[in-house]
């Protein structure tokens, strides 16, 4: 395995991005999944929806692996900041829930403070 890079490339950053996009449409497959689950009847555990969050959670950590070989664990993991600005965006474009001001300013916020800690050459 390489040692981690110093800075974070762009290449890299787009691809971290994606994995916690890939994380966050699980998330919204789990909560479908939820509504149908009931632990009295295990065969509710088999929907689609649950088998595709599973199958996207699992493709997520494969692609968390190979961001782990390639970019410092403290450079790379404030991005999982973004799954609390994904996650409230698609839950109101997929699940009709409600998106308020709170959401969106401190989607701003943690968009802000993912660009201070990761921009930069010394970002470390």
């Amino acid at each position: 395995m390489s040692a981690p890079e110093q800075s974070l490339s762009a290449t890299m950053a787009a691809f971290i991005v994606a994995t916690i996009a890939v994380l966050s449409c699980g998330q919204i497959l789990f909560k479908r999944a939820a509504g149908g689950i009931d632990l009295a009847r295990p065969a509710s555990l088999l929907s689609p929806q649950l088998a595709l969050a599973l199958l996207l959670y699992a493709a997520a950590t494969v692609m968390w692996l190979v961001v782990l070989g390639r970019v410092k664990l403290s450079v790379a993991f404030p991005f999982y900041g973004l799954s609390f600005v994904f996650v409230p965006l698609l839950a109101w474009w997929w699940l009709g829930e409600p998106l308020g001001w709170r959401s969106l300013a401190g989607g701003l916020l943690i968009i802000a403070g993912l660009m201070v800690i990761s921009g930069g050459k010394g970002a470390t």
